[in-house]
């Protein structure tokens, strides 16, 4: 499902938007864990959360939960979505990073990171 079809509804406050946009920083490193499923990436995802150094990774693109990142981001176009998801997600030590199944068509790989 396209992201645009998933928030077509949603009302935004692109002022509110674009003040946090200012006042945060981007990620350091990043990096995305692509996944199958039955494939052990729960449990990867919950190592790397654990080491408190490698970000915590979230499924942020999956389609059931885009509506609800999309509505605390104040975004309704991808690319805003993704730039303040990668300030807002990061790490203390500036590591931002998510997850996500092959099948999500919602965003490109070049996009995500």
């Amino acid at each position: 499902m396209k992201f645009e079809y998933i928030v077509r509804d949603l009302d935004i406050d692109k002022a509110a938007f674009l003040r946090e946009l200012a006042n945060t920083q981007p990620p350091s490193k990043k990096y995305v864990i692509l996944f199958t499923a039955r494939s052990g990436s729960t449990w990867l995802t919950d190592v790397l959360s654990k080491t408190k150094v490698l970000g915590s990774p979230e499924e942020f693109i999956n389609p059931d939960f885009v509506l609800g990142v999309a509505r605390s981001l104040n975004a309704k176009e991808p690319a805003p979505f993704l730039e303040l998801l990668k300030c807002r997600k990061r790490s203390p030590n500036g590591v931002f990073d998510g997850s996500a199944t092959c099948r999500y068509r919602t965003f490109r790989r070049r996009n995500f990171l």
